[in-house]
């Protein structure tokens, strides 16, 4: 069994792409695998403005920075 993160990008609830989604999940719970969704438009995405170091390592400040829900 792995776990599978299934990232969708789609701006619309129910559109092509999230059914596209919908049908991977089926077939990969099918096959024993725990999946997780996750919906871009959930989350608030920003650049880093922490510092120069970003470029070469994704610090947890930057982490923190990127991604908010």
């Amino acid at each position: 069994m792995k776990n599978i993160l299934v990232i969708s990008a789609s701006p619309r609830k129910g559109g092509n792409s999230d059914v596209l989604c919908d049908e991977f999940i089926k077939g990969a719970q099918q096959a024993g695998h725990k999946v997780e969704k996750i919906f871009l438009r959930n989350f608030k995405v920003n650049y880093c403005t922490k510092s120069a170091a970003f470029a070469t390592a994704l610090t947890s400040a930057c982490r923190k920075t990127i991604w908010r829900r």
